[in-house]
């Protein structure tokens, strides 16, 4: 079975409002929280963009609890030095100008802005309009300000939640599309060569998706289930 989670502040999760604090701390908390109340044992974990640091996190406070087969990271900006940040990111990020950005910003315009820009080929029209129905659920813009703060939780703590990655005992897979705009392709390449390649503390692997952009599960889903399912370490 595969189990997809909606974390909170995000698709058709609750959308809680200031003076709620969201931490990715909290993701990892509730992740290990899902496992182990729906006794989910020998799994492998997926992540992506947000969700790789979360993940970096769940490995460092509860991988001894778990039994994780398999550890597959696709492309999010985990060094955030070779990040390409989008100008729309650093708005939404501000505490001047995100809570009056996120109010001008409509769903359907950032909806098919994704659609066209992160996914290779681009994923069309008609899928901005249904991405556009999940971020208005419970006014999802209207957190943005809110939710986008990872980055800086991510700036704050990257270099050690690296570091648990470089030393967990987790097998992964390192799988890029190279087309990614915000989480480029030498981000990739500094991941593996600086984090994975050489440690021994598990086996890893390293797939460039040459056609791949940032959502790499959206865009090349064979390549991605293949490295989940049997591909890779």
């Amino acid at each position: 079975r595969a189990c997809a989670i909606d974390f909170v502040g995000f698709g058709f999760s609750e959308k809680p409002r200031s003076p709620f604090v969201y931490s990715m701390y909290d993701q990892a908390a509730a992740l290990h929280a899902f496992i182990k109340g729906k006794s989910i044992t020998n799994f492998t974990l997926a992540s992506h963009d947000m969700g790789d640091s979360i993940g970096l996190i769940f490995l460092q406070q509860y991988a001894s609890e778990h039994k994780i087969k398999k550890h597959v990271v696709i492309n999010g900006s985990l060094k955030l030095s070779y990040a390409n940040i989008t100008a729309m990111q650093k708005l939404l990020l501000d505490d001047v100008t995100g809570p009056v950005f996120e109010n001008l910003l409509p769903a359907p315009v950032l909806a098919q802005g994704l659609a066209s820009s992160v996914f290779t080929p681009s994923a069309g029209v008609q899928y901005g309009h249904e991405l556009a129905t999940v971020l208005e659920f419970e006014d999802g813009i209207g957190v943005m300000h809110d939710t986008i703060q990872y980055l800086n939780e991510r700036e704050q703590y990257e270099d050690e939640w690296l570091d648990t990655w470089s030393k967990s005992t987790v097998p992964c897979s390192l799988v890029w599309g190279q087309q990614d705009p915000v989480a480029t392709a030498e981000l990739g390449d500094y991941l593996w060569n600086n984090i994975l390649e050489n440690r021994t503390s598990a086996p890893a692997d390293y797939e460039k998706v040459e056609s791949g952009n940032h959502y790499l599960q959206g865009d090349h889903p064979a390549e991605v289930a293949r490295v989940i399912m049997n591909g890779g370490v």
